[in-house]
């Protein structure tokens, strides 16, 4: 191809590509100005056309590659001179347009002819890569502006068909960034291609490139063509098997991206016995061996045996890409599992009171199959735990112990403990909820017998990991995990003993309505001693514990106990040379002081004064974060105590909260937000004496309300990293949004503190109504809403008028709300606001708006629950997803119930209140077993024969001595064997009404044979004994007399069940057909 570039440009622009590269910052800086500003600005069409020339005919690779890479980097930016445009939306459009945007038609032609013969023509792997992501870019810009490619799909065909490996994978890197090329072929076609590179094993990069193709595709592809794209995972899988472990890590890293995304995620289920055995050995899955001379810790004689790590296990040597592998296998399992977390639940084995057991096994029809895909995850996270590594003479625990930082669990991933096992069986346990608890705790009981301490350890934190997920089990056994966690607080080794006091402190979190209440002597006889250990982190962590304690006990529990806690946390606070120790004293002392109340007073003279001390004491940045831990117990104490004991030192507290608030901060500092949270308290404390210091308080509690949130755009070539404070979103765009999280805390909290101050004061709060719900209506803060109105309708500060307008704004958030949850906090929010407004003060304006906003929710949720009814039609893969489906339900009822009685309240007869007061038992809903339990097959064989025996030797014994009276037993026991035979029938269908009424009904007609039985016999009973005169009722009339007072017993049932009112217990409105009474 002749070039279209003068040889003299030529010359020119290949010295300053030349110059670009070079180590000198002077001469680099002045030939990207000349770039810019001569050829950039002015020139770029000739720009981009010599980047493409240099990209196919420069002779030396480095520049190729590199003029392929600025030729990238410079296509899609901003011009650097845009033309003006009068109109505003011209304006607007012409700032989102690129370089691309203006090249001519015939300039565009010819960099993509340029670089699509780069591509053939290319033997350099590094120039290579860069072409071909330079022609993804483009061809990425050109399909986005409905701009046809074809002759890209005809390139990249014919490369994947090439001799040449490298031509081959970059095919396929095509393919993968530019999916639309595959979108429109024939699937059949597609996946022939895509197969056949993953099954080539000539070029490992190849099927690297083919497997992110696949996943692409797969992602990518219309749901519909599912069934025509599903035959790929076999060969993906064989691919991953055969790759070496660097390889695997790439390649699990890539399905990854599948099993995350729940459309793909399903592809994985036909295959999860073959990725069972495959993940295995990449988690280096080994059952631990017992050894039978081995003896467990003396401290837990009765505990199974348990040897860990097993024989086998590679040390802290282990090969890189070993560990890598490892890593990347396990995220890849417990992101299928997150994702589709009803493929591997499982219902538990019941305990012999029928409710369950954390030592129970997985059962089902696909129990083996889940079994062992949760076996693996879970004893991966455990044996991965159980690994702390340990430098040589104690260096790591003497660090441990020696840390100044504030003792958490993350902190330990710094001491050799692998967080990302603990992280990992945490997400699992949330997935997976019961299903993971008896797999799990079937190892869990011998760790903690392990003689190794880092095995003793994993296991406290293993239960501390599982406990949040799977509470609604693990609280019918909490008496057992009580057991085995107390006496690891006796453990010699202090990591131990930290993370004991971190497992009780985490099931005091997970299940405090009934942990604190039914241990308490248990938990504190185990924490309080535990702030004596001379270990800093531990005698602090149980310090810490001893909040999430105080989080769910009432204070008539505590009260025995606060004069050793209260004694503890003081002598932590005086005589403890670590700050952060110091810190968590005065937190705990501040959380027993809110959960004590008023028992707390007798301490308060002894403590106030060093609160005050601390506060007077000079601020310095070692000693901030203290400073506000004191405020905050200042508060809180206050509260607990009372107006009359705190007003006393309340005046003192705030003129020194007051000089604090006037000192400078710095952008890291916490302070002002500690003190909107300690003004909110004091003015708790105080009430209405608090209201004269308003005037100082408002001021910056409204500038950090106002604060505006700190957002950048990163461009997708930008390196992206996550800074403190910082939260980093993804875009489809592949840009991405940096958002300053602490920002947003900050503007939160503001609100909270708000919301405290207008429901304390109530009408005393009237001079700030105005300017809270100025800030408080952009940010739609619901909950921040009814405190506000109900101020400002008391004060008649805000006039009628402007309620209306505020209830306005309001109503317009409902209309586009898509998430359940906040739509009902929404509802309640209007409807408690109208509450306190009145009817009669509603205009027509805001009536419609509410109306209008409420019929669209009705039909986009009437949509929503229709598409789930018609997935639960289609199969029973639906049980996959049940209790999500259900807890999605229940927020849409409680959604429903808001918005029916903010309707009902602004029109009695509104025709939508009739749709949401109808039953909802004619929609389909998720269906669960109607029995608590599944039968078992086997057993249902092995009675119903018995039974059945009994029956033919009763009617044996019939015939025999012609005992009219032996029919009922036949009877009986008839029906009795034919309902437990019906059981295997509906133990393949537990959620089947019809199956589950009919084997009901015949076993329990089987004891109405049996009991007319026993009174057929009792008479002749009564007459073979010779007895017939020591019976109260005349024999012959015995039987009809017993029979006839059943049946009347059983008429007066029926009776008052007919009396009853019905049912309230109600899933859900319908919404079927609420646009016909609309």
């Amino acid at each position: 191809m002749e070039s279209a570039i003068p040889q003299q440009i030529r010359a020119e622009l290949g010295q300053i590509l030349s110059n670009l590269v070079l180590g000198d910052n002077e001469i680099r800086r002045s030939a990207e100005k000349v770039l810019n500003d001569k050829w950039l600005a002015s020139q770029p069409e000739i720009l981009l056309l010599a980047l493409a020339e240099f990209s196919r005919q420069s002779p030396d690779a480095h520049m190729r590659a590199f003029a392929a890479i600025l030729l990238r980097r410079l296509v899609f930016r901003p011009p650097l001179h845009p033309v003006p445009s009068p109109h505003p939306h011209q304006a607007l459009a012409a700032s989102k347009t690129t370089i691309y945007d203006h090249l001519s038609e015939a300039t565009r032609g010819n960099l993509e002819s340029i670089l699509l013969a780069a591509l053939k023509e290319e033997r350099d792997q590094s120039a290579l890569k860069g072409v071909t992501e330079t022609i993804c870019e483009l061809a990425v810009g050109s399909f986005e502006r409905k701009r046809p490619f074809p002759e890209l799909l005809n390139t990249a065909s014919q490369l994947a068909n090439s001799g040449d490996s490298m031509h081959r994978e970059s095919a396929f890197r095509i393919f993968t960034n530019v999916p639309h090329l595959l979108w429109d072929q024939n699937p059949q076609q597609v996946v022939a291609v895509l197969e056949g590179a993953l099954k080539s094993t000539e070029s490992v990069p190849v099927r690297h490139a083919a497997l992110k193709a696949c996943a692409v595709y797969l992602s990518s592809n219309d749901p519909a063509l599912a069934s025509q794209t599903v035959g790929l995972m076999f060969p993906v899988l064989v691919a991953l098997s055969e790759f070496a472990p660097a390889d695997q890590t790439k390649a699990l890293e890539t399905l990854t991206s599948l099993a995350s995304d729940y459309r793909t995620a399903g592809l994985f289920r036909p295959h999860i016995e073959t990725l069972t055995r495959l993940m295995g050995p990449f988690l280096n899955e080994q059952r631990p061996t017992v050894d039978a001379t081995a003896t467990p810790t003396l401290a837990n004689p009765g505990l199974p045996h348990f040897v860990w790590p097993p024989a086998a296990t590679p040390g802290v040597d282990e090969d890189e890409a070993l560990i890598e592998r490892r890593y990347s296998a396990l995220e890849f399992m417990v992101s299928l599992t997150e994702t589709r977390p009803g493929i591997f639940r499982a219902p538990v084995l019941p305990s012999s009171d029928g409710q369950g057991s954390v030592g129970g096994e997985i059962l089902g029809g696909e129990g083996g199959i889940q079994a062992a895909w949760v076996s693996t995850l879970v004893r991966a996270c455990l044996k991965g735990m159980g690994e702390v590594i340990e430098e040589e003479g104690n260096a790591t625990q003497v660090a441990w112990e020696e840390c100044e930082d504030q003792p958490s669990t993350a902190v330990d991933e710094d001491f050799g403990y692998p967080q990302v096992f603990e992280g990992t069986l945490d997400r699992a346990a949330v997935a997976l909820g019961k299903a993971l608890l008896p797999v799990a705790f079937r190892d869990i009981p011998g760790m903690l017998g392990s003689p190794e301490w880092g095995v003793r350890h994993a296991g406290l934190m293993a239960i501390a990991a599982v406990a949040e997920g799977t509470y609604q089990v693990l609280e019918l056994e909490v008496g057992k995990v009580v057991e085995l966690v107390v006496p690891m607080f006796a453990d010699p080794h202090p990591r131990v003993r930290f993370a004991a006091c971190q497992c009780i402190g985490q099931l005091c979190t997970d299940m405090q309505e009934i942990f604190q209440q039914k241990y308490t002597k248990e938990i504190l006889s185990c924490l309080i001693p535990a702030m004596d250990a001379p270990e800093a982190r531990v005698h602090c962590h149980a310090a810490k514990a001893i909040i999430n304690f105080c989080c769910g006990v009432e204070a008539d529990e505590l009260a025995p106990y606060l004069d050793d806690i209260v004694n503890r946390l003081l002598r932590l606070l005086s005589s403890s040379p670590r700050r952060y120790v110091q810190e968590q004293a005065l937190t705990t002392l501040a959380m027993v002081a809110d959960a004590s109340a008023d028992k707390f007073q007798m301490y308060y003279p002894s403590i106030m004064p060093l609160l005050m001390q601390a506060l007077r004491s000079p601020v310095t940045p070692e000693t901030r974060v203290l400073h506000c831990k004191a405020m905050e117990c200042a508060g809180l104490i206050g509260i607990a105590v009372g107006r009359e004991t705190f007003q006393h030192d309340a005046t003192d507290l705030i003129k020194v909260l007051l000089q604090i608030q006037e000192q400078p901060t710095t952008d890291d500092d916490n302070t002002p937000m500690y003190l909107q949270q300690t003004w909110s308290k004091i003015c708790q404390a105080l009430g209405d004496a608090f209201v004269p210091y308003l005037q100082y308080v408002m001021p910056p509690l409204f500038k950090s309300a106002n604060v505006k949130p700190d957002i950048n755009v990163v461009d997708d070539n930008d390196e992206v990293e996550t800074r403190d404070g910082f939260d980093v979103l993804d875009l489809d765009d592949g840009q991405h949004v940096e958002i300053r999280t602490s920002v947003l805390e900050e503007k939160s909290a503001a609100f909270d503190a708000l919301l405290a101050h207008a429901s304390t004061l109530g009408a005393k709060f009237g001079d700030y109504i105005r300017p809270t719900l100025e800030l408080a209506l952009p940010n739609l803060k619901a909950i921040l809403l009814f405190g506000e109105f109900m101020s400002g309708n008391t004060t008649g500060v805000i006039s009628p008028q402007e309620l209306n307008t505020i209830c306005l704004q309001v109503a317009r958030a409902i209309q586009p709300e898509g998430d359940a949850g906040f739509l009902g906090s929404l509802c309640k929010c209007l409807a408690d606001s109208l509450l306190v407004i009145g009817r009669q003060a509603i205009v027509p304006p805001l009536a419609n708006e509410i109306s209008v906003a409420c019929k669209a929710q009705l039909a986009a949720l009437a949509s929503r629950r229709e598409m789930r009814a018609r997935r639960i039609k289609r199969g029973p893969e639906w049980e996959e997803d049940k209790e999500d489906m259900l807890l999605l339900q229940e927020l849409e009822d409680v959604a429903f119930e808001e918005m029916g009685r903010l309707l009902g309240f602004i029109d009695p007869n509104h025709p939508c209140t009739l749709v949401l007061s109808q039953d909802d038992t004619e929609q389909p809903k998720p269906r669960t077993a109607i029995l608590r339990y599944t039968p078992s097959k086997g057993w249902a064989i092995v009675m119903g024969s018995l039974y059945a025996f009994t029956t033919l030797a009763s009617v044996a014994w019939f015939f025999r001595h012609r005992g009219r009276y032996m029919f009922a037993i036949i009877i009986g026991a008839g029906f009795y064997s034919l309902g437990l035979f019906l059981r295997i029938m509906y133990a393949g269908d537990p959620t089947s009404v019809g199956k589950y009424a009919v084997m009901n009904l015949i076993i329990l007609l089987s004891p109405c044979g049996f009991i007319a039985g026993v009174y057929m016999l009792l008479s002749r009973l009564a007459y073979h004994l010779d007895a017939v005169d020591l019976l109260a009722i005349n024999a012959r009339k015995l039987t009809k007399i017993f029979v006839i007072s059943d049946v009347g017993m059983y008429y007066s049932h029926f009776l008052k069940l007919k009396c009853r009112p019905p049912s309230s217990d109600i899933l859900g409105p319908s919404v079927r057909w609420w646009l016909d009474c609309c």
